[in-house]
């Protein structure tokens, strides 16, 4: 075998480790996002035993904030883009103090939103679905704050949800 036809066989096995490896890791790769669409009823049926009403209350709930949290999205982009226009511009100190306390204000009203969501989706339940909320809710917290709520393993990763905890109130 001459070195002509090894380092093309060489660079042909390299490349299909190469697509292998980046298969893999985008199918195995843990989703962070917050549950969206119908996906979400389902993944909380498998924490929490919903009856046909609570579950149209669920989705109503769910609705309600999807909503509320695109509108504030958008108007946060807007925004930040009036803000970042203001780049260079010396006199702009007064509007961009506006801008950023408004920012900041829409930051509070998704926090707010979501927490209050969370109040109504618990205020629904009785009390034997009360602890598969906190499983659930934990594990979306998860999604939204990145994993940073849940316990550490010795490893230093985030494990599992905390069983029995409770969402602030």
């Amino acid at each position: 075998m001459n070195k002509l036809t090894f380092y093309r066989y060489a660079a042909i096995g390299m490349l299909l480790l190469n697509v292998a490896m980046l298969t893999f890791f985008f199918l195995t790769m843990p989703s962070n996002r917050p549950l969206d669409g119908p996906h979400r009823v389902a993944r909380a049926e498998e924490f929490i035993s919903l009856d046909e009403e609570q579950v149209a209350t669920f989705e109503r709930y769910a609705r309600e904030h999807e909503e509320a949290v695109r509108r504030l999205n958008q108007r946060h982009s807007e925004l930040l883009s009036d803000y970042f226009k203001l780049l260079g511009d010396a006199g702009a100190a007064a509007q961009r103090d506006t801008l950023l306390s408004e920012i900041l204000d829409m930051e509070s009203q998704k926090i707010s939103i979501t927490y209050n969501h969370f109040e109504d989706i618990r205020s629904m339940l009785r009390d034997d679905q009360v602890d598969g909320f906190e499983e659930f809710y934990q594990e979306i917290l998860a999604g939204i704050t990145g994993g940073r709520n849940r316990p550490e393993r010795e490893s230093g990763r985030p494990g599992p949800p905390i069983s029995g905890s409770t969402p602030p109130r």
